[in-house]
């Protein structure tokens, strides 16, 4: 029982972090506490949280030639 306990402690920690560095994407928080990617995806999706795709496109290459 008492695993199970900080298990919920430990995951309810991870998802305050999670919503306390909005700016931050899931990766960089995984490196910032040395748990993998996948744990703290799981643990923002158990708790409703999400982080927006962006991307970066190159200007020139929208530039007409």
């Amino acid at each position: 029982m008492t695993d199970d306990l900080e298990i919920t402690d430990t995951h309810a920690r991870i998802a305050e972090f999670i919503r306390n560095h909005p700016n931050d994407t899931f990766q960089t928080i995984a490196s910032r506490l040395g748990v993998a990617y996948s744990t703290i995806s799981r643990i923002a999706k158990a708790n409703g949280l999400s982080r927006t795709k962006s991307i970066t496109i190159n200007p020139e290459i929208l530039e007409e030639k």
